[in-house]
Order: C-alpha cells, then sequence, then structure tokens
C-alpha cells in the first residue's frame, strides 16, 4: 500500500545539513516527511515516481538556499505547481511554502512561487510556528509583501520576459507546455516545441512571460540533461528572415568585450546551409552547454518572408537541429490556422516537425483563468477590481480573443482610476470591452489627424490573403509605426 506523508521536503543536496535540521524539526511537530534520497532521479521513470511522490504529500515545502530553483529542484517544484494551479477548486490545490535561507530574497524565487507566502529561516533556529501551524492546516497563505509601481496591465501589447510577475491566468498552460521537451525519456525526442492557437488566444505571452523565464532559471534540465541552455531571441521572422535572425544573434551574444557585426554574422550565415550550425559551434564554450532558438509568430514566414530568404532560413535552421555538435531546440508559436502551410513553404523543417517536433495546442482561456488575468495583477498594485470583474468575466466568456479585449479594458480603466479603484460606471459607459477598444482606436485616428494615414498604418498591420482564407497580423516597432503615420512623437 502507498505511504501517505504530510509533506514533501524538496531542497538541494548543497544545503543538506539545514535539510536534516529542517526534518527534524518537522518531524518533532508530528509532521510526516517525504524527502528523496536520490532514489527518485535512477532509471527511466524518475518523472512518473517524482509524480507519485508528489501525489502522496498533503504539502509542499522548498528550501530554497544559494542555488536557486533549478535542475533537479526545478522539476519537482514543477509537479507541485501542476498540483497548486491544476485543479479548479481551491480545496484541492497542494499548498506550497517556500523557506529562504540565510540572506536569500524573495527575488530569487521564479515568477510562479511568487504569489505564496514565503518564510526566511537562518537554518539552525526554530523554525516559525506560523508556518508549523500552516502546514498542519494545509492553509496557503499568500504573499502580503509583494507589490507593483505603476500599470500592472499590458494592454493590447504581448507580455514581455521581464514581466513574468505579471503574468497570471496561464500558470497551468505554461507548465504543461514546458513539460513537452523531452529528450531524456522513452518516447519520441521533443526538441521542438511549438505552441499553436488562435489568433488573439495569448501564444505570445505564454512563451514570453511562461516559457522562456523558466527555462532561463534550468527548469529544463531534468527534461533534457542539458544544463546550460543558452537562450536566443525571441525573434519574429518579419519579410527578411535572415537579416532578423542575424540582428538576433548579432544582439544576444555581443558582450562588453566584444560587439559582433550584423553583417558579418550574415555573411556566414548565406555561405550555405551549415552556416547557422557552424556559428553556434563558435560559440559553444563547453559541451554541457546547447542553444535555444525562440521564434515568434512563425506564421510570418508563410505570409511576409521573402521567398528566397525563407528557403534559406528552412534550410539553415533545419541542419543545424540535425548537427549532432550543435545542440538547438526550437521554441515557436503559430496560428493554429497556418499549420497546413509547412509542408508547400518550409520543406526541411517539417521533416524536423516530423522527427522532433511536438504541436502543443493553447486552450481557450477558462473562466477561473482570465478572473487571475484581472485580480493577479490588482493584487500585486492594490487595486481595486471588484466594480469591473464579474462584467469583465461575464463579457468574455467564451470569446477567442478574449485576453487582449480585457487587458486593453484594464489599461485604459487603469489610467482613469480613482484613488486606486477601476471604475464599474466607467466601464458601462464607454460599452464595456468593445466600446473601450473602438474608444483607444478612434483616439488614434484623432491623433493622427488623418484617416488616408490612419488606413495606411492599418494597412500595414495586417497582410491580406489575395485568396481571402488566411489574414495576418503583423506588430510594428512605434517608430516604425510613427514613420508610417507621417511622423510625428513617440510620446
Amino acid at each position: 500500500m502507498t505511504q501517505h506523508f504530510d509533506l514533501f521536503l524538496s531542497y538541494s543536496r548543497n544545503d543538506q545539513g539545514q535539510a536534516d535540521n529542517l526534518f527534524a524539526q518537522l518531524e518533532q511537530a508530528g509532521i510526516s516527511v517525504f524527502w528523496d534520497q536520490d532514489s527518485i532521479r535512477e532509471g527511466d521513470m524518475w518523472l512518473e515516481k517524482l509524480q507519485q511522490a508528489v501525489d502522496q504529500c498533503d504539502t509542499f515545502l522548498l528550501l530554497l538556499g544559494r542555488d536557486g530553483v533549478q535542475r533537479w529542484i526545478g522539476a519537482e517544484v514543477q509537479v507541485a505547481l501542476l498540483r497548486h494551479f491544476g485543479p479548479h477548486d481551491d480545496a484541492l490545490r497542494l499548498p506550497i511554502f517556500p523557506l529562504l535561507l540565510g540572506d536569500v530574497e524573495p527575488e530569487r524565487l521564479p515568477a510562479f512561487l511568487r504569489i505564496f507566502q514565503a518564510t526566511a529561516w537562518d537554518g539552525e533556529e526554530s523554525l516559525n510556528a506560523r508556518l508549523l501551524e500552516n502546514i498542519v492546516k494545509k492553509s496557503q497563505a499568500a504573499n502580503p509583501d509583494i507589490h507593483f509601481e505603476g500599470c500592472p496591465f499590458v494592454g493590447l501589447d504581448a507580455f514581455q520576459p521581464d514581466q513574468a510577475h505579471l503574468f497570471f491566468g496561464r500558470q497551468r498552460e505554461t507548465l504543461e507546455a514546458l513539460a513537452s521537451f523531452d529528450t531524456r525519456g522513452r518516447g519520441q525526442r521533443v526538441r521542438w516545441l511549438e505552441i499553436s492557437g488562435n489568433s488573439g488566444s495569448g501564444k505570445s505571452s505564454l512563451m514570453n512571460a511562461g516559457l522562456l523565464p523558466l527555462t532561463e532559471q534550468g527548469w529544463l534540465f531534468a527534461r533534457t540533461g542539458i544544463p546550460n541552455l543558452r537562450i536566443i531571441g525571441p525573434m519574429m521572422p518579419g519579410e527578411h528572415p535572415l537579416t532578423m535572425l542575424a540582428e538576433t544573434l548579432a544582439h544576444d551574444f555581443s558582450t562588453d568585450q566584444q560587439t559582433l557585426e550584423m553583417d558579418d554574422i550574415s555573411g556566414r550565415l548565406e555561405k550555405n546551409d551549415h552556416g547557422l550550425a557552424r556559428w553556434l559551434r563558435s560559440r559553444r564554450k563547453e559541451n554541457d552547454t546547447a542553444f535555444l532558438l525562440a521564434i515568434d509568430q512563425f506564421e510570418e514566414l508563410f505570409t511576409y518572408a521573402d521567398a528566397s530568404e525563407r528557403e534559406a532560413f528552412d534550410r539553415l535552421v533545419a541542419t543545424a537541429q540535425h548537427d549532432p555538435e550543435c545542440p538547438l531546440y526550437l521554441l515557436s508559436t503559430v496560428r493554429a490556422d497556418f499549420q497546413d502551410r509547412f509542408d508547400r513553404d518550409l520543406p526541411e523543417l517539417q521533416a524536423v516537425r516530423n522527427e522532433l517536433g511536438k504541436s502543443w495546442s493553447l486552450p481557450l482561456i477558462r473562466k477561473e483563468g482570465l478572473r487571475e488575468v484581472i485580480a493577479g495583477p490588482a493584487r500585486l498594485a492594490g487595486l481595486d477590481v471588484s466594480e469591473v470583474e464579474t462584467a469583465m468575466l461575464g463579457e468574455a466568456k467564451d470569446e477567442p480573443g478574449a485576453l487582449p479585449l480585457v487587458e486593453n479594458a484594464l489599461h485604459w480603466l487603469w489610467e482613469q482610476r480613482d484613488d486606486g479603484k477601476l471604475s464599474g460606471r466607467q466601464f458601462n459607459d464607454q460599452g464595456g470591452l468593445a466600446g473601450i477598444l473602438s474608444r483607444n482606436a478612434d483616439a488614434l485616428i484623432d491623433v493622427l489627424g488623418d484617416k488616408q494615414l490612419a488606413l495606411k498604418l492599418l494597412f500595414n498591420l495586417v497582410k491580406v490573403d489575395p485568396e481571402l482564407r488566411q489574414h495576418a497580423r503583423k506588430r510594428l516597432s512605434l517608430d516604425e509605426a510613427i514613420r508610417i503615420a507621417g511622423g510625428g512623437n513617440p510620446g
């Protein structure tokens, strides 16, 4: 019969002495503890064993020392977070308690863990009585100390990696997608994860503020065996994907000691199909290093890209993924209705996709997720959203493009806030989600002062399919948008 435990203890072997003390104090308090003594990490069934071990426990305690949340600790935390964010019933969520050793600051916690109240501990003194009480009662406490200055809502923009702490409502999906990478299991080796979904479903945000920050913190180690996975990008292909790739490489690999020139990298990429693989090999200092190329809005390769550059990009990236001396992982987002274009336009990458890829479909955000999109950032900024939350959830229900509409309305209402409160009256007076979006569009036209320039800008933001099957949007930088609209002040 499977043994049940009150608590799963996650810790680094470098903190073994403090973990021994912690274990003794927990046991003395009558709390039964499961802690892994390397048995889980032996053999091919480690993930299943870890899942079973966490499932056998009522609470999860993370002892966070100088090593942070990475490697095997990251794998344990991922399983625990899935048990916390997975259920829709709060009573079924796994309580998680971060315990910070020494001078470790709460900022060392990944964004997903910062929402939980952390307790400081020197590794020697008696444990906080309130912490022990909460563990016994399985009572999860929210972090009362985190706060955010400024607007916590991104509006119509996609989230960026440095906004991971504001990214709410998609934690479960982020963790499930991250678990799709796997080159150590017994099934298909997955080195290319493709996030697909409808326009406006939040694919870019999931990649930028969800997957990339966790990857940078080493959370893929347990599934790939790669201690150092260097992120390249994210990049968008645009009209000239080779140029964008060279620009991204020059930016990401330049240092204070060495500035790389984009033109030089472009020349190397254009020499032959092995250009990218050879360039990455020249930057691979240690055998424990690999690369992850993040490509956002992959459909731009089908819609905007110059045909000759698309063909060269297809061969370059596919060749690099097959190079055994150049471990290259791919993470991409693509609109679901463009997935049938791979065979025709990217035959080499289609072959890689079949062999090493997995397409993970981002589902419509549920009501519970949308509630967190509204309430989570509001908690950080100390905002009262009680007057608008219910109305927004009612309008956004089952709407495929709900996320940007909600974020846009929240951003506008924040600008009109009164003493930290978002007004339900203003939300209704403006016509709800759609009305606020329309208002912002009208304001843009007023700022431009010329409807012809406004139309020119809008046409540059969309690629119209002449066969009327697949239209695609395009992101522009603010400077480029201003240039198209006739100049003016970005501010």
